[in-house]
């Protein structure tokens, strides 16, 4: 007679697994023992029988994982379920990732992307969080989701799909940091000046992806919260992802700055400030911080365990002539009027 594929599971269980079964079993006894608590009332507060009680204690391999659940519940302890197979802690995959990477020449990266997000930190941007993960053969990278809380998702959209929904009809969207700029201000979140330090920390972002030489900073880069989706859906600016260098010296972001379009300079950055909601002294001082933390970085990304020769590799367009004039050069106390606005498209449209 031929056996359910249930049962033929059971019967190959491994014996490791088996014994932690029956551990499970036992703790949760323990469990309902410290808390004084009898057979039939649990038993009771869990909607099964004593009998089924008595099996799932005794680590029965064919009690219901649901089961299971409610009685991991019982003593607080059921969120640790959502973690025992959480993709960061699966060690098996990433080494696999890891090998991937290896033969694709990336071995590097996570630790470079580390460096570059928590340096982005110490500027004044908030990014997702990072844990580097050493394994046998290199490191990989653990980054937080910021659009997950217990029990719940958190919606987010693209900065792309946020400019073209606040774009007229029949009109071409303009991808452009200050264009996000002026929808943060305009949806986002107004209670305690949220959406104005939103739009005044993507305009700090945007002088760090600069100077940088984070040039891969296209629509998709981007994020946005939808705060009470049900609700009147206001926007918060999501935290900073996949910021690290290009390394390629182009020239020119993917993401338009300013009057200047893409071209990768502080003063493109400062010429539509008023889009951001600052004055140009203010816009000269947040640059002046942005500068003062990127001057660290060499000594940062050493610190992040990120190897001399990537940093020597990496110095060649952070502190190349072009960057590096910028660093050095910019001056803060010279930026004292207001720069080219942006052309209006309409007299009714409100920056």
């Amino acid at each position: 007679m031929c056996m359910p594929k249930t049962g033929r599971a059971l019967l190959q269980l491994p014996p490791a697994t088996a014994a932690t079964i029956e551990k499970l079993g036992a703790d949760l006894a323990v469990a309902r023992l410290r808390r004084k608590e009898s057979l039939k009332t649990w038993a009771q507060r869990m909607g099964i029988s004593v009998p089924t009680l008595r099996r799932l204690e005794a680590g029965d391999q064919r009690v219901y994982i649901g089961i299971v659940a409610t009685a991991l519940w019982l003593i607080q302890r059921y969120s640790e379920l959502g973690t025992i197979a959480a993709p960061e802690h699966d060690r098996g995959a990433i080494e696999m990732d890891v090998r991937a990477a290896i033969e694709l020449g990336r071995t590097r990266t996570p630790l470079i992307e580390h460096a570059t997000m928590t340096l982005a930190r110490r500027a004044g941007t908030t990014v997702a969080e990072t844990q580097v993960i050493p394994l046998a053969a290199a490191n990989a990278l653990a980054i937080r989701r910021f659009d997950r809380q217990p029990g719940r998702r958190i919606h987010s959209i693209s900065a792309g799909t946020a400019i073209r929904a606040a774009t007229a009809s029949g009109a071409e969207p303009e991808m452009a940091y200050p264009e996000l700029a002026r929808i943060l201000r305009r949806v986002g979140i107004a209670q305690d000046g949220i959406n104005q330090r939103d739009a005044r920390e993507l305009f700090r972002r945007m002088v760090f992806n600069i100077l940088i030489d984070n040039t891969d900073d296209h629509e998709k880069k981007h994020a946005l919260l939808v705060v009470n989706p049900s609700g009147n859906g206001r926007l918060k600016l999501a935290p900073a992802y996949d910021v690290l260098p290009t390394n390629s010296g182009q020239g020119y972001q993917e993401f338009i700055c300013g009057a200047s379009g893409r071209d990768s300079t502080l003063e493109n950055a400062i010429s539509q400030c008023d889009a951001f909601g600052l004055l140009p002294k203010e816009a000269a001082a947040e640059v002046a911080t942005v500068i003062k933390v990127v001057n660290t970085w060499q000594e940062h990304f050493a610190q992040a365990g990120v190897t001399e020769q990537d940093i020597e590799s990496l110095a060649e367009r952070i502190d190349g002539e072009e960057l590096l004039a910028q660093r050095t050069g910019f001056d803060q106390a010279g930026i004292q009027s207001a720069t080219t606005k942006r052309k209006r498209t309409s007299p009714f449209r409100r920056s």
